[in-house]
């Protein structure tokens, strides 16, 4: 099956059959059954450009394996050739001799083809798949890296058969994120960061006493909101949330490394009913930088260290020019940059009252520790960016978009915390 540029090729794996269903994906085509399975479908966006990156896609893979709960995996692979050819392996064994449905969108078509995509780039390809399959799924996340536990779809299918018996919720998504916090930093310490060095997952599931250490858990929103850990994978959505958030967002903010925080941004209302498992604190294995190693990171300008996708800093065209005009260090600009960006994206073609509110969260304390105002003129440089890929139309959607999503104003500025990132914002 070709979707929109041609260069996707979809292949389906189910239960004791490797099969290139590129012409199979439809509703009502016998391939697929109904059952359990109907209910959710797990989304996994998979870029892939080192061997480490590959090897922990092969842990996250066995985690969907276990699952106790039958689901479609919907898996979106871009990169390196040889790592998407090896990362294609890894599934074909492990989806031999087990009840999911598996459907993998491979990017490229020849060996020369190095395909880059972001999150939101491959989960605007898995949700075009997905609705096509089943047009009411309930929608699942996971980052190539991380791991569920074998009861999480089990669970989020539980509260959806709950939901539907209570005739009063009309929510279309919900909260659940009770979380292992796997510290990078500690864990590269301990094992190293070579590509075989690895957490298993097994070692984790055998709550092995070697990961005491560098492991933590969240187990509720309270703990996950104290911890900076709330993140739009907690989230459990319908199919017709991701449509609609696809609908309005343009393809440059899709592209963006900070669209993620978009997204958890517009599901982040009261109104979410927020589950924890009744014997369980946590359901996800996540890996993530720590709090402190993450100031620590900026006060050395360090960009080597966390270089994945959502820690990456590159050094710009325009930080180099904004350094030679202020005397501050490229690199020192492009960390403000990042952190300026990742405010902005939140609030670019939404209202006037956020768009001030993220603005005073971000901008006056970087012009009042760096000068030169520094901050103001990377924020106009970083919002004109941000709109641009916007046309009048889209942006008008996309101000409308954030009123359906029922999002509450903006604290006052008094009651504004910014160093407590509510939920909410």
């Amino acid at each position: 099956m070709k979707l929109n540029d041609g260069s996707n090729k979809v292949l389906s794996i189910k239960p004791n059959r490797n099969t290139d269903a590129g012409s199979s994906i439809r509703g009502n085509d016998s391939f697929y059954y109904s059952g359990d399975w109907d209910i959710t479908h797990v989304l996994v966006p998979c870029h892939l450009d080192t061997r480490r990156r590959c090897e922990q896609f092969r842990q996250c893979s066995r985690s969907l394996v276990e699952q106790k709960g039958r689901c479609r995996i919907l898996i979106s692979i871009s990169g390196k050739r040889d790592l998407c050819e090896l990362a294609m392996e890894t599934l074909r064994i492990d989806a031999l001799n087990q009840n999911h449905q598996w459907i993998v969108l491979l990017e490229g078509s020849s060996d020369e083809d190095y395909t880059k995509k972001s999150q939101f780039q491959h989960y605007k390809s898995l949700i075009e798949v997905s609705a096509k399959i089943k047009a009411n799924a309930w929608i699942m996340f996971l980052d190539n890296d991380d791991m569920y536990h074998p009861l999480r779809v089990r669970y989020f299918q539980d509260i959806i058969a709950k939901r539907k018996q209570e005739t009063h919720v009309v929510e279309k998504a919900f909260y659940c994120g009770g979380k292992l916090l796997i510290d990078v930093g500690k864990a590269n310490a301990k094992f190293g960061s070579g590509d075989s060095n690895i957490i298993r997952y097994e070692k984790i599931m055998s709550f092995d006493d070697e990961l005491s250490d560098i492991v933590g858990v969240a187990g509720t929103y309270w703990e996950c909101n104290k911890k900076n850990a709330i993140e739009y994978f907690d989230f459990c959505v319908h199919t017709e949330v991701m449509q609609r958030f696809m609908e309005v967002t343009p393809d440059g903010i899709l592209a963006n490394q900070f669209c993620d925080v978009r997204f958890c941004g517009s599901l982040s209302h009261p109104k979410i009913k927020t589950y924890d498992h009744p014997t369980h604190e946590w359901l996800l294995m996540h890996f993530r930088v720590s709090l402190y190693d993450t100031h620590q990171r900026f006060l050395q300008l360090d960009s080597a260290t966390f270089t994945n996708a959502m820690l990456r800093i590159d050094v710009s065209d325009d930080d180099r020019h904004l350094a030679e005009l202020t005397g501050l260090c490229d690199t020192k600009i492009a960390f403000l940059r990042r952190d300026i960006e990742e405010c902005a994206i939140q609030c670019v073609h939404r209202d006037d009252a956020n768009m001030e509110f993220f603005y005073n969260r971000g901008v006056p304390g970087v012009d009042k520790d760096h000068g030169h105002d520094i901050g103001t003129f990377i924020w106009n440089e970083v919002i004109e960016t941000l709109e641009s890929y916007y046309t009048e139309e889209k942006a008008e959607q996309s101000r409308q978009w954030w009123i359906e999503c029922g999002i509450p104003p903006p604290p006052e500025e008094d009651e504004a915390h910014t160093d407590d990132k509510s939920m909410y914002w």
